[in-house]
């Protein structure tokens, strides 16, 4: 029950998401057509209106492609970071392991010396 109430609530906030985001769009989308029509005072309020609903609906149609480029983009940069990340990750533990061992290889070789004796002698 716990999985199914996780996974409708995860559905949900995507969905509040999604229209949040295609709403602002929208908003967007209409003041850019006003800005744009206000720059054309020749056009009767019909013909602006017009122009207007077109940039609207031209841009909405174009909101889905735009998503899709976003999200394929932040794909790649995630699996380019992880990448990234893994790489650094091996480094780091190989840096540590070779530190470690060269570690206890001088305290091996202070010990079979005779060394240790001296130092806590």
């Amino acid at each position: 029950m716990t999985d199914w109430l996780a996974d409708t609530a995860r559905k949900t906030v995507n969905e509040i998401e999604g229209y949040v985001l295609l709403e602002g769009e929208r908003s967007e989308a209409r003041a850019r057509a006003e800005a744009f029509v206000s720059q054309m005072p020749w056009l009767t309020r019909a013909q602006s209106e017009e122009v207007e609903r077109l940039y609207v609906t031209d841009r909405m149609d174009e909101f889905p492609a735009y998503l899709r480029r976003i999200g394929t983009r932040s794909a790649e940069l995630r699996g380019e970071y992880e990448a990234r990340y893994r790489r650094l990750r091996r480094r780091l533990v190989g840096a540590f392991a070779a530190t470690a061992a060269g570690g206890f290889a001088a305290v091996l070789l202070i010990a079979g010396s005779g060394g240790w004796d001296v130092l806590h002698g």
